[in-house]
């Protein structure tokens, strides 16, 4: 408990919120611009080939694809025209004006995307999560179980729960064996639908602080953090067995009547060889990258 309490006391790693020092306080760019999306690559090829690519499974199959995934792509389509509405701005004291295109607030458009992802980071940075060192957590799930976790919510968030507790439970643990008693951790997770090669992957991005919060002294009901030793390699393949054990438990259970669970379980043999240096040959796999601010 010594120990323990000289992490409690240790003053908290300094965070850096800027790209680089004084980009906060560098002054904007001189002039407005107004977005203009149909000028870019990405609009130009969506634009000359969308229909094409609605057509295609039309003709091999008759159903197409999911109606969500064209209106997605529509509805980029309009983002940012002048043309598909737009809000007037006025200022009340030299009534200068100013046209605002409507923005599609979709998935697929990078600007809303990006404005999305900026709004939800700056919330968590300000807002939510306590000042600590963190470590990003990614799981990833085998081919013949991405295009059931696709369309079955119930067993991604099933196995995500899963995933969580068992890193839960680890960290609880290398935290009793230095002493630290009643430690307490939490997530934020995203799950990702797609790979790098806008190939279907689901798979979930989970970000854990490098530590456990311990209750502060005198019953403040404040929380003191402590951090944790770095896990080593022989850590991360150890817990990646664990998890694979279980999420191929509860696959089996959650999946005893479906046509492809025979295939999928067929490859749990490989969670015996699981490691978090050859991805290639895992069955389910995650990897950590500490985050230090």
């Amino acid at each position: 408990m010594v120990e323990a309490s000289r992490r409690a006391d240790a003053p908290p790693p300094k965070i850096q919120y800027e790209r680089h020092v004084g980009a906060a306080c560098a002054p904007l760019a001189p002039g407005y611009r107004r977005r203009e999306p149909d000028k870019t690559v990405l609009y130009a090829i969506v634009r000359d080939h969308l229909e094409t690519f609605l057509e295609e499974p039309r003709r091999q199959d008759g159903d197409g694809y999911p109606a969500f995934l064209e209106r997605e792509f529509r509805r980029y389509l309009h983002c940012g025209l002048l043309a598909r509405g737009f809000a007037r701005l006025r200022c009340p004291e030299c009534g200068f004006e100013r046209l605002v295109a409507f923005s599609c607030k979709g998935r697929l458009c990078p600007s809303c995307t990006g404005r999305r992802m900026a709004d939800i980071a700056a919330s968590l940075v300000d807002d939510r999560l306590p000042e600590a060192p963190y470590r990003q957590w990614v799981l990833t799930f085998p081919w013949p179980l991405r295009f059931r976790l696709a369309v079955d919510r119930a067993l991604l968030g099933k196995l995500l729960g899963i995933f969580l507790r068992t890193v839960f439970a680890w960290q609880r643990q290398r935290g009793r064996a230095l002493g630290i008693r009643d430690g307490q951790t939490g997530s934020v997770s995203f799950v990702q639908r797609f790979g790098g090669a806008l190939n279907l992957n689901p798979h979930v991005h989970s970000l854990l602080p490098d530590g456990l919060f311990v209750p502060g002294a005198q019953s403040s009901g404040t929380l003191a953090f402590v951090p944790l030793p770095e896990p080593t390699q022989a850590d991360i393949e150890a817990l990646t067995f664990k998890i694979a054990h279980r999420l191929t438990a509860a696959v089996e259970k959650m999946c005893a009547d479906d046509d492809q669970t025979e295939a999928v379980l067929e490859r749990t043999a490989a969670a015996a060889i699981i490691t978090s240096t050859s991805p290639a040959r895992t069955f389910f796999s995650i990897r950590s990258c500490g985050l230090r601010w």
